[in-house]
Protein backbone atom coordinates (compact mmCIF):
# COMPACT_ATOMS: atom_id res chain seq x y z
CA UNK A 1 0.00 0.00 0.00
CA UNK A 2 1.47 3.21 -0.89
CA UNK A 3 1.74 6.15 1.53
CA UNK A 4 0.34 9.76 0.15
CA UNK A 5 4.16 11.09 0.22
CA UNK A 6 5.28 8.46 -1.99
CA UNK A 7 2.38 8.65 -4.78
CA UNK A 8 2.54 12.06 -4.94
CA UNK A 9 6.56 11.59 -5.23
CA UNK A 10 5.98 8.93 -7.86
CA UNK A 11 3.83 11.52 -9.63
CA UNK A 12 6.34 14.60 -9.65
CA UNK A 13 9.34 12.05 -10.87
CA UNK A 14 7.13 11.74 -14.01
CA UNK A 15 6.50 15.40 -14.29
CA UNK A 16 9.97 15.82 -13.81
CA UNK A 17 9.59 18.37 -10.30
CA UNK A 18 10.28 17.86 -6.84
CA UNK A 19 7.76 18.18 -3.92
CA UNK A 20 9.43 21.37 -1.32
CA UNK A 21 8.39 20.82 2.48
CA UNK A 22 8.92 22.68 4.84
CA UNK A 23 8.06 21.78 8.58
CA UNK A 24 7.60 23.56 12.10
CA UNK A 25 6.13 22.23 15.08
CA UNK A 26 3.24 25.04 16.83
CA UNK A 27 3.78 25.24 20.29
CA UNK A 28 0.54 25.84 22.20
CA UNK A 29 2.10 25.07 25.28
CA UNK A 30 3.95 23.16 27.95
CA UNK A 31 0.95 20.93 28.96
CA UNK A 32 -0.62 20.33 25.65
CA UNK A 33 0.73 17.79 22.95
CA UNK A 34 2.66 18.84 20.39
CA UNK A 35 1.71 19.49 16.95
CA UNK A 36 3.77 19.64 13.50
CA UNK A 37 2.72 21.17 10.57
CA UNK A 38 3.86 20.81 7.11
CA UNK A 39 3.88 23.47 4.38
CA UNK A 40 4.33 21.75 0.96
CA UNK A 41 4.63 23.63 -2.36
CA UNK A 42 5.37 21.87 -5.46
CA UNK A 43 5.74 23.69 -9.79
CA UNK A 44 7.45 26.56 -7.93
CA UNK A 45 5.05 27.54 -5.25
CA UNK A 46 2.13 27.21 -8.32
CA UNK A 47 0.24 24.74 -5.82
CA UNK A 48 0.52 24.37 -2.06
CA UNK A 49 -0.85 22.79 0.89
CA UNK A 50 -0.57 22.11 4.78
CA UNK A 51 -1.11 19.11 6.80
CA UNK A 52 -0.84 19.15 10.55
CA UNK A 53 -0.86 16.33 13.17
CA UNK A 54 0.63 14.83 16.24
CA UNK A 55 4.00 13.70 14.35
CA UNK A 56 6.05 14.86 11.95
CA UNK A 57 5.66 12.19 9.74
CA UNK A 58 1.41 12.08 10.13
CA UNK A 59 1.28 16.32 8.88
CA UNK A 60 3.91 15.49 6.17
CA UNK A 61 1.11 12.46 4.99
CA UNK A 62 -1.48 14.67 5.59
CA UNK A 63 0.00 17.59 3.78
CA UNK A 64 0.60 15.44 0.99
CA UNK A 65 -2.75 13.82 0.71
CA UNK A 66 -4.06 17.28 0.38
CA UNK A 67 -1.85 18.43 -2.34
CA UNK A 68 -3.18 14.75 -4.40
CA UNK A 69 -6.55 16.14 -3.31
CA UNK A 70 -5.99 18.97 -5.29
CA UNK A 71 -3.88 18.37 -7.83
CA UNK A 72 -6.43 15.45 -9.29
CA UNK A 73 -9.21 18.10 -9.55
CA UNK A 74 -6.97 19.17 -12.47
CA UNK A 75 -5.12 16.34 -13.62
CA UNK A 76 -6.74 13.44 -14.76
CA UNK A 77 -3.55 11.32 -15.68
CA UNK A 78 -2.96 11.98 -11.46
CA UNK A 79 -6.45 10.96 -10.97
CA UNK A 80 -5.91 7.63 -12.98
CA UNK A 81 -2.84 7.07 -11.14
CA UNK A 82 -4.79 7.96 -7.48
CA UNK A 83 -7.44 5.66 -8.74
CA UNK A 84 -5.00 2.59 -9.81
CA UNK A 85 -3.92 2.49 -5.96
CA UNK A 86 -6.88 2.52 -4.61
CA UNK A 87 -6.25 5.96 -3.32
CA UNK A 88 -10.16 7.33 -2.96
CA UNK A 89 -11.40 4.54 -1.41
CA UNK A 90 -8.54 4.69 1.47
CA UNK A 91 -9.48 7.81 1.93
CA UNK A 92 -13.17 6.87 2.64
CA UNK A 93 -12.04 4.18 5.43
CA UNK A 94 -9.87 6.81 7.02
CA UNK A 95 -11.88 9.54 6.93
CA UNK A 96 -14.48 7.52 8.36
CA UNK A 97 -12.77 5.80 10.88
CA UNK A 98 -11.14 9.49 12.25
CA UNK A 99 -14.51 11.57 12.26
CA UNK A 100 -13.60 12.66 15.66
CA UNK A 101 -10.61 14.51 14.31
CA UNK A 102 -12.87 17.55 13.17
CA UNK A 103 -14.19 17.87 16.78
CA UNK A 104 -10.31 18.32 18.16
CA UNK A 105 -9.60 21.58 19.20
CA UNK A 106 -6.12 21.85 17.68
CA UNK A 107 -7.49 20.85 14.39
CA UNK A 108 -10.40 23.60 14.67
CA UNK A 109 -7.24 26.31 15.54
CA UNK A 110 -5.39 25.48 12.38
CA UNK A 111 -7.82 25.57 10.60
CA UNK A 112 -9.33 28.85 11.67
CA UNK A 113 -5.41 30.34 11.37
CA UNK A 114 -5.55 28.83 8.04
CA UNK A 115 -8.69 30.59 6.59
CA UNK A 116 -7.63 33.39 7.91
CA UNK A 117 -3.82 33.18 6.96
CA UNK A 118 -5.75 32.94 3.01
CA UNK A 119 -8.09 35.56 3.59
Amino acid sequence: MKTPVSLLQEYLVEQGTVPRYIARELSTGPSTPKVFQYELSIFGGQYQSTGSGQSKKQAKHEAANNMLLKLSEQRPDLKKLLERNDFYEKMDKVTSNNSSIKNNSIFQLDSKFLFILYI
